[in-house]
This record gives structure tokens, sequence and C-alpha cells, in this order.
């Protein structure tokens, strides 16, 4: 997760998806909110299990101010 990276505005988060191959490493994805805004810091929590991500966005306002938002993605196998 890199929650301090300006995607669209400033502190709205991204999180990358890498993949082994050998002896090297090369990024498979971006991920990035839906709906992300300033200061919802998206990829300060992130938690892999086989094809799927939980990325949390700790200040995002669902609802209210920094309630938080999990964000679920499914690989396509792609």
């Amino acid at each position: 997760g890199a929650p301090y990276s300006d995607a669209g505005a400033t502190d709205t988060g991204t999180t990358y998806v890498f993949v082994r191959s050998g002896d090297s490493w090369s990024q498979q994805a971006k991920l990035t909110p839906s709906d992300g805004r300033q200061g919802d810091q998206f990829g300060q929590t992130v938690s892999i299990s086989g094809s799927h991500a939980l990325v949390g966005a700790p200040y995002s306002d669902a609802g209210a101010t920094d309630t938080g938002t999990t964000y679920v993605f499914n690989s396509t196998g792609k």
C-alpha cells in the first residue's frame, strides 16, 4: 500500500500488486478506490488471501467523518 500517494487528490492512496517470476518481480496491477477522496489513505492496510485483496482506507468518509472503508478486490486470473 501507498496511503500517501496522490492518486487524484492529496493522500488519496494507491495499492500496487506485484508478481514474482523466478528472481524478478513485476507490477501486475495498480489498485485505486472508485470513490477516493483527499486524505482517505487507501492502502494504509492490505491483506491478501489467494486471489482476494482487502484494502483499507481508514480516513474515508463512509457515512460520517473518518469512519473508514474496506475495499475488496478479486483477481480475474488474467
